[in-house]
């Protein structure tokens, strides 16, 4: 017996499901099909087994249902607890990308004193000012101000988000930094589709333009991504940063299938993923 949405079908016997709408969408997410057995459906089918009369009804109930079904899921994805911390990873995205159009607009106005560009907590003793069209001084120390406001938000932001992936992905926090496990997330997809992804994938994760380049022009095929943003990847000898890079990506892996289905941190894992880095930099 073959289970569809609309019924079960044994065969030459139809059994037509329930025509309530929370009956049926029940139904859709406990239907398990064996795969080499499966017939697709049509409206005939459905007829057959006598849930429809006709093509038109077939296709009102299938897409009230889909999109029943999308409306679910999608919920069920932002309740998720890496799903906001996906999006504050995209905010701390947006909120750099401002910042870094902003100071070169500036810096296109007029240049700024250097003690602004040492850091959020500095600010120009002198802002200078400039003539627009008219001949009018346009001061742009408010802008100065507003953009070391922006850094101290930056700042904030980045330390709450390690501080989330903390709580979402212990072991990946804990092998990779808080704010490099939460851009690994996010460019996955969530924690779940890190954790189904094989290690060769994580390791050039954010490196997609780069890996383009090389399949269609021959490029040299990329070490890293986001990886490259770990301690160790970006300090180890360019001789070794490509293995070091592939022994944390592996070890990456098992650690988000152990936030997905532990969540809880493992600290002997850790301590055997320091000494194999340590090999993996000695062998240089």
């Amino acid at each position: 017996m073959i289970s569809y949405w609309f019924g079960d079908v044994d065969g030459e016997h139809c059994m037509p499901a329930p025509r309530e709408k929370e009956a049926l969408l029940k139904r859709i997410s406990s239907i398990r099909t064996n795969l080499r057995e499966y017939t697709p459906a049509d409206w005939q089918l459905a007829s057959k087994a006598g849930f429809v009369r006709d093509r038109m009804e077939y296709l009102k109930w299938l897409h009230l249902l889909c999109m029943e079904v999308t409306e679910v899921r999608v919920r069920q994805s932002l309740e998720r607890d890496d799903g906001e911390l996906i999006r504050l990873v995209g905010l701390l995205d947006a909120l750099a990308f401002s910042i870094n159009h902003i100071r070169e607009q500036l810096s296109r106005l007029q240049e700024i004193d250097s003690p602004l560009r040492r850091g959020p907590h500095t600010v120009a003793k002198r802002p200078k000012e400039f003539r627009d069209g008219e001949g009018a001084h346009v001061s742009l120390a408010p802008i100065a101000e507003e953009l070391i406001r922006m850094e101290r938000v930056r700042a904030s932001l980045t330390q709450q988000i390690a501080q989330r992936a903390d709580r979402v992905a212990p072991n990946c926090s804990a092998l990779l930094g808080g704010t490099v496990a939460a851009r690994l997330i996010a460019r996955a997809g969530g924690l779940e589709k890190l954790a189904c992804m094989p290690s060769s994938s994580i390791q050039i994760l954010g490196a997609e333009k780069a890996l383009f380049a090389h399949l269609r022009g021959g490029e040299p095929p990329p070490k890293h991504g986001v990886i490259f943003q770990h301690g160790r990847v970006h300090a180890a000898p360019r001789t070794c940063r490509g293995r070091v890079a592939r022994v944390i990506a592996s070890r990456t892996a098992i650690s988000a299938r152990l936030d997905l289905y532990r969540g809880v941190l493992d600290r002997e894992f850790i301590e055997e993923t320091e000494r194999r880095v340590a090999r993996a930099m000695k062998r240089a």
